[in-house]
């Protein structure tokens, strides 16, 4: 510690550097080709790694529902400075799901700290399905956050990915409005080495006057972010529109259509409405799109 007249350098303080990585693949005697309903009950684990505070949870889920893996941080939330990297691979044929055991908390950083970074990699194999659906991160006046979601896919037919983020501006339920901060929320879309999407939310210093603008967020206390990649997307697009109407009155939704990606925006000022309106578009899209069943997993029902 380095002490001048009258002042007092601020400690040290530990951060964390995170890490996790999950892997599926198919059983043996099960082709690529066969039934979706064959190919997940023989997707199968194949790799688990975890690096403190990173946590990997494998819970015996419900027979219809894909094998699912469950993160968490045992810090309880992250903040300036802290480093967190996620890798999820989807081999050859599985169907699998990840999601996070609670709402992930970006506590306010110090002064001059550098943002708390997540970079999250996500690989779907050829003939895969994989869903991305962790809880909403909740973004704490005066966080800083850097995040970025990379998902790649197969180039050819038959792979697939459904994916979400939800941010929470603030506590709204205990009174607190995120007002200062620094964000950053990146997504990038491959099929094989090809982008396809890509996308970026930035916001810095007065974050509230952008939150309140009516030609910006207008008063939203939350946003969701939805990704869906499928065969023809063309399919689907108008059922993803349809789909948004589940959101109810208080969330406004839209979803297009972009070089083959579907993606949908929900904005609300009740961020408990963005959230299940969010759960209900996944839950629709994994059941009518993928055959899955229409719920969400259910460490979101905790």
């Amino acid at each position: 510690m380095v002490e001048t007249a009258g002042e007092t350098a601020p400690p040290r303080l530990a951060r964390a550097d995170g890490a996790a990585a999950i892997g599926w693949q198919l059983g043996r005697g099960v082709a690529v080709g066969a039934p979706a309903a064959e190919r997940r009950r023989a997707t199968a684990l194949a790799r688990c790694a975890q690096r403190p505070p990173c946590r990997v949870l494998v819970p015996a889920g419900e027979t219809d529902d894909p094998p699912a893996a469950v993160l968490l941080t045992t810090t309880g939330g992250l903040t300036g400075g802290d480093r967190v990297a996620i890798a999820v691979d989807a081999g050859a044929g599985t169907i699998a799901s990840v999601t996070s055991q609670a709402a992930e908390k970006l506590y306010r950083a110090r002064a001059g700290e550098r943002p708390a970074a997540i970079a999250v990699r996500l690989s779907v194999g050829p003939g895969a399905w994989l869903e991305w659906l962790p809880q909403e991160t909740i973004v704490f006046d005066g966080a800083a956050l850097d995040r970025y979601t990379e998902l790649r896919l197969d180039p050819g037919e038959g792979s697939g990915a459904l994916a979400v983020e939800i941010l929470m501006f603030g506590r709204r339920a205990s009174g607190e409005r995120l007002r200062r901060g620094a964000v950053f929320d990146g997504w990038r879309v491959s099929r094989g080495e090809r982008p396809v999407w890509a996308d970026g939310l930035a916001l810095d210093g007065d974050i509230a006057s952008v939150l309140d603008d009516p030609m910006a967020f207008d008063g939203a206390a939350a946003l969701a972010t939805i990704v869906l990649v499928v065969d023809r997307p063309e399919r689907w697009r108008d059922c993803a529109r349809e789909w948004c109407a589940g959101a109810g009155t208080a969330v406004a939704a839209g979803a297009t259509l972009v070089n083959g990606v579907i993606v949908c925006r929900m904005v609300g000022r009740d961020a408990a409405a963005v959230r299940s309106g969010a759960a209900a578009w996944c839950m629709t899209a994994r059941h009518v799109v993928a055959g899955l069943p229409a719920r969400m997993p259910r460490a979101w029902m905790l």
